[in-house]
């Protein structure tokens, strides 16, 4: 497979995947793709095949971690709460209180006091 292949594929990757990670967020859909366009065009001058393939290891990673790591999540302006939104690909740490045996329901996830917004 050659390198311009390989470039693509990892940009159509992640653009696939930003898809899945922001939708249903239309800001969040085009402010990613113009960011992922931009960094893309920003290393269109590299040559070296070494600096290519850590570019292309770069955007692989980055996809990985938006799909396991970035959850969305709409505020409840009733009761000052969240509804988050975890996919199959979200990946629940063993560290954090979101596994089933620790019935967190994930739906209606309280935010604790400090992190609310205030009220006018």
């Amino acid at each position: 497979m050659s390198l311009r292949s390989k470039v693509l594929g990892a940009y159509r990757t992640l653009l696939r995947t930003r898809q899945i990670v922001f939708s249903g967020d239309a800001v969040a859909l085009t402010k990613s793709r113009e960011k992922i366009r931009d960094s893309f065009l920003a290393n269109k001058h590299l040559t070296a095949s070494e600096d290519i393939l850590q570019q292309i290891q770069c955007a692989n990673e980055t996809s990985d971690f938006l799909l396991q790591g970035v959850v969305q999540g709409k505020l409840n302006t009733q009761d000052n709460t969240y509804k988050v939104k975890i996919t199959e690909h979200t990946k629940l740490h063993d560290n954090v209180p979101l596994k089933e045996q620790n019935k967190v329901d994930l739906n209606n996830f309280e935010i604790p006091q400090k992190f609310r917004k205030k009220k006018n």
